[in-house]
């Protein structure tokens, strides 16, 4: 396991690479930006507490991730409003 610091580094690294292009997927997905910015945090916060191992493709694995928490069925159904005639 990295020490501390160099953990904390490699992890701001790939939040710095990652973020933007995780949140859009869940956009994408959810069409609802409260919903994929929750999503996006708790990647990253999946990143922090289980990093993939060395030899994975931290890319790809954020991304899966990130695809299966936006189409999770068990997630609650994004709620839409739609605006009322006065």
């Amino acid at each position: 396991m990295a020490q501390p610091i160099e953990r904390e580094a490699e992890f701001d690294a790939a939040f710095s690479e990652h973020y933007t292009r995780v949140y859009g997927v869940l956009f994408r997905i959810l069409a609802d930006r409260a919903q994929a910015e929750d999503l996006t945090g708790a990647a990253f916060w999946r990143l922090w507490e289980r990093a993939p191992q060395p030899r994975d493709n931290l890319r790809r694995w954020i991304f899966r991730l990130a695809t299966r928490l936006g189409t999770d069925p068990r997630r609650d159904p994004p709620t839409r409003t739609v605006p009322q005639r006065p």
